[in-house]
């Protein structure tokens, strides 16, 4: 329900100093939008994940900062949906998770 739905949005105690979140405060467009175009936009997130690596061993530390800089606001607000709004999981759920098909 939209209600279920709205209280699992919501600002969870431990990082939220951290990313000066108040506890409680409901998930905001910005958040809701990064989670969104990771999840629906495949070459989105396979761009972010590369903005991780090197692209070869020529290239400096420097250059893949400068690379990476590009899509940081993205990534600190993925980081924040994860460990702001986002739940632990058990074992089972983790497990259940990494299928890539149904069982």
């Amino acid at each position: 329900s939209t209600m279920e739905c709205k209280e699992h949005l919501k600002a969870h105690p431990g990082f939220t100093k951290d990313y000066l979140i108040k506890q409680g405060a409901p998930m905001d467009t910005q958040h809701l939008m990064s989670v969104l175009f990771y999840c629906n936009f495949d070459f989105l997130a396979a761009a972010l994940k590369a903005s991780y690596l090197k692209r070869s061993a020529q290239e400096t530390y420097t250059q893949l900062k400068m690379r990476h800089a590009s899509y940081a606001n993205f990534a600190k607000l993925l980081i924040e949906c994860v460990h702001v709004y986002g739940h632990e999981m058990s074992k089972k759920q983790q497990y259940m998770h990494s299928i890539a098909s149904e069982v």
